[in-house]
């Protein structure tokens, strides 16, 4: 009766302690990317692009190395990134979908802290003041 009640517990432990951290980006692809810009102007500019979903902004590695947000949108028609198109529509960009009715998707991040524990399975992400009498 020992060994069958440790064996399950034993691996309930492993399962729960080898568990994988996972990485959240805020960002559509995994690295900047080789994107097209297609000017209103007609003009192409070739550059590293990825999308912030926090700030809603296209951001590009700049010459000198600096990570830049893309400014003005006004002036971009389209971005092509891996095979997918993007263009700006009040202040953002949208993801164009390649179906048969027109359909668009606006990517959005929030990111909050983790609060601390205040019992029975909930949290506060109230400001916390420590008081020393």
């Amino acid at each position: 009766m020992k060994r069958t009640f440790l064996v399950p517990v034993f691996l309930l432990f492993l399962q729960v302690t080898y568990a994988d951290p996972q990485i959240i980006s805020h960002f559509i692809f995994a690295q900047y990317e080789q994107a097209s810009i297609l000017n209103k102007n007609k003009k192409i500019v070739e550059a590293k692009l990825n999308y912030n979903t926090v700030t809603e902004e296209m951001v590009f590695i700049a010459p000198d190395g600096q990570y830049k947000a893309l400014y003005p949108i006004e002036q971009v028609d389209t971005i092509y990134i891996k095979g997918r198109k993007f263009i700006p529509m009040s202040g953002v960009f949208y993801e164009v979908l390649p179906t048969e009715i027109p359909a668009y998707i606006n990517y959005k991040c929030r990111i909050s802290t983790k609060g601390q524990s205040i019992g029975y399975g909930t949290s506060n992400t109230a400001s916390e003041e420590n008081y020393i009498s």
